[in-house]
């Protein structure tokens, strides 16, 4: 059913977030699991909303190449939820013999610590382990270079 709908089943004629929020905590105690967050400003009156007395399985998305992968980040970077708070800085980031797909500063936190975010297709999280220490070890310079 859309969200359009649950909301008219539940009285609301425009969106309220109050309304909503209270919406989703009933569905928690009742043990009804939502395919999507009621409300998060990114899902629409024309949406379709699904639910389960069972969680749903993560969704399987596959991007033909990293590029398609790293150009939706992007746009959500400052955007939507997680990456929200964070500002992009750099693309391809050479740090001392690695390169850091994307590098953000997250805003929303003191000291406005660095984010790196690495796309990786087919590797294990041992190998991103170890790139994302060597990064470590070579600090981050004032003036990156991008390629």
């Amino acid at each position: 059913m859309k969200l359009a709908s649950v909301m008219s089943a539940i009285g609301l004629s425009r969106r309220s977030d109050t309304a909503l929020a209270s919406l989703e905590r009933a569905l928690i105690l009742a043990n009804v699991y939502c395919d999507l967050p009621l409300t998060e400003r990114s899902t629409r009156r024309d949406d379709w909303v699904r639910f389960s007395r069972s969680p749903f399985p993560p969704e399987t998305i596959i991007f033909r190449t990293e590029l398609l992968l790293k150009r939706l980040i992007e746009s959500h970077i400052g955007n939507y939820g997680p990456l929200r708070g964070l500002v992009l800085l750099g693309e391809d980031v050479r740090v001392g013999a690695s390169r850091l797909d994307l590098l953000c500063e997250d805003v929303t936190h003191r000291g406005r610590p660095l984010v790196i975010i690495e796309l990786k297709r087919h590797q294990g999280g041992d190998r991103l382990a170890g790139q994302l220490a060597r990064s470590r070890l070579n600090p981050i310079p004032e003036r990156v270079s991008f390629s």
